[in-house]
């Protein structure tokens, strides 16, 4: 590969590690990089520029209007029943003997997720053998299937979910449909776990945030699944009074950054921050919420599209909801960069490739011919399976 030419294949873990290491720039070296970037380019000595009647201000940084949001108190059950709060500080809080003990765990079991072993793993595999109960060899395929993951919650405390999966099958190689076919089987299943958990009750109010769309994908993903989400509701709720529907985008992959600013020096900005003013779409529903404090490096808002709003929420009620959501996190004592339910949905996809389903009866992949390469491919190419898991853990929050 030559230098700077885009790899089409997937980086191996070294190369990954590689451009992990490079991405960890501090504020102040960005900050500092970029500037030297607008100046060495020279914006305003180009000559077209005035004739598109462009002009760039190189002397500085946009400066914006910027906000806190107010921190959360957290909440944990003690081990005499009784409630103990925790106050965020920098975005983390300290959970102080909140846990009750484990039981002694005696038996172990193994299991390799990955492609064929090799003979080291194997050696490890036997020695294993010879000490534990039971080994599960689980291997990989190649033509991986695209995995649909939706969470909901359990209670209304907002704490506890529960995951559905499907997989999405093109009739080519790759999936160009961002949209999820089955979302209003997964929202009907998901809708009477809510109801079995909570005393045969349903939500007047539904906030989904959806991840993994692209800007030109909105309207195509606001007109069906907003829809599938509605049919959903009227075959749960029948002649009940139907919830009221947010539906909101959240966006990670973006190139915008933030810097604090004292009048000498840059650094990251707080936990909490918000901006939904100055450089925000004026005709649309969007904002910048920095839920996280940085560990390492500049940090990265996530960029929220409110794109359907029934419950006529004001900006300051969806974007404290959107950052207290933040702190629920289970695996961590952290504010996390999304909302939590937005990781747990990446945490179940992500798992589910670990394991393997059985297709022998099911006619789900077409064959290599049935459309020609440079075809686009529509929603109704998409095959779809729901993933049904063991009863006894499907409810429970197995991927975290």
């Amino acid at each position: 590969i030559v230098e700077w030419e885009h790899a089409m294949r997937p980086l191996d873990s070294v190369q990954q590690a590689i451009v992990a290491k490079k991405s960890i720039v501090e504020p102040s070296q960005r900050y500092d990089k970029i500037m030297e970037i607008i100046r060495n380019r020279n914006f305003n000595a180009d000559r077209y520029l005035p004739v598109l009647n462009i002009h760039v201000k190189a002397e500085e940084m946009l400066k914006i209007r910027a906000r806190i949001l107010p921190l959360p108190q957290i909440t944990y059950r003690g081990q005499n029943n009784q409630d103990i709060v925790e106050y965020v500080t920098f975005g983390k809080w300290i959970i102080r003997n909140q846990f009750c003990s484990t039981s002694v765990i005696n038996k172990w079991d193994m299991i390799y997720f990955g492609t064929k072993p090799d003979a080291n793993i194997i050696e490890i595999l036997k020695i294993s053998e010879q000490q534990l109960p039971s080994i599960t060899h689980t291997t990989s395929s190649k033509k991986i299937s695209s995995i649909a993951a939706i969470l909901g919650s359990c209670d209304p405390s907002c704490s506890r979910y529960a995951a559905r999966l499907c997989e999405q099958y093109p009739k080519k190689d790759r999936c160009s449909i961002e949209i999820i076919k089955e979302m209003d089987k997964m929202i009907i299943d998901l809708l009477k776990v809510y109801a079995r958990s909570c005393g045969n009750t349903l939500p007047n109010r539904i906030v989904f945030y959806r991840d993994g769309v692209d800007d030109g994908q909105f309207q195509k993903v606001l007109d069906n699944e907003v829809n599938k989400i509605k049919t959903a509701c009227q075959v749960v709720y029948g002649n009940n009074p139907l919830p009221k529907l947010t539906f909101i985008i959240v966006k990670k992959r973006h190139n915008t950054r933030f810097f604090a600013y004292d009048g000498q020096n840059t650094s990251n900005i707080e936990a909490g921050t918000v901006v939904d003013l100055d450089i925000t779409n004026p005709s649309q529903f969007d904002f910048y919420l920095c839920s996280q404090a940085a560990i390492k490096g500049t940090s990265r808002p996530a960029l929220y599209h409110v794109l359907h709003d029934e419950n006529e929420f004001s900006s300051d009620d969806i974007q404290q909801l959107t950052y207290w959501l933040c702190h629920t996190d289970v695996r961590c004592s952290k504010s996390v960069s999304i909302p939590a339910p937005v990781h747990y949905a990446h945490l179940a996809a992500y798992a589910s490739h670990a394991y393997e389903f059985d297709h022998s009866d099911d006619e789900i992949l077409e064959s290599e011919n049935d459309k020609d390469q440079g075809e686009l491919i529509t929603l109704e190419d998409i095959k779809t399976k729901l993933i049904i898991l063991n009863n006894d853990i499907q409810d429970t929050m197995w991927f975290v």
